[in-house]
């Protein structure tokens, strides 16, 4: 009895862990075209609580002979902003795939698109960013509490 608990509490534990960008839902809509640098705010970042990520899943287009880098800015007191995330995304990404999360800190965010390779003309990126809760899977044994 106690080894199929044990099998239980390994396969149940195996089967719900990981933490990625797919099981969240971000409130806020992109949809922009964009040559060489584009900087988006993103708003209700600056909050005065614990435990909360921020992130984004994105579709580039239009990106075949390109290399796309999205970061994500923290701004410090002094007013710079500071990159706590930086991926690079060659080429076209489809289905929301372009992806990340971070934890974040009550401070005021940015995400800074860049291109830096290739010939890059008028890529479009659509998807949704923004600053959202932690969720807490306490069916996992793997999870945080």
């Amino acid at each position: 009895m106690k080894r199929f608990l044990l099998i239980m509490v390994l396969v149940c534990g195996f089967f719900s862990f990981g933490s990625s960008a797919e099981a969240y839902s971000f409130p806020h809509k992109l949809n922009l075209t964009f040559t060489g640098t584009h900087v988006e705010d993103i708003p209700d970042s600056d909050l005065n609580v614990s435990n909360w990520h921020i992130g984004y899943k994105f579709t580039i287009f239009n990106a075949e002979n390109c290399k796309t880098t999205i970061k994500i800015q923290m701004m410090h007191l002094s007013g710079r902003f500071m990159s706590l995330s930086i991926k690079d995304f060659e080429g076209d990404w489809p289905d929301r795939t372009a992806q990340d999360v971070i934890t974040l800190m009550p401070r005021t965010y940015r995400l800074y698109f860049e291109n830096t390779e290739g010939e890059c003309k008028d890529i479009r990126i659509k998807g949704t960013y923004g600053a959202i809760p932690q969720t807490y899977d306490y069916f996992s044994a793997f999870s945080q509490r």
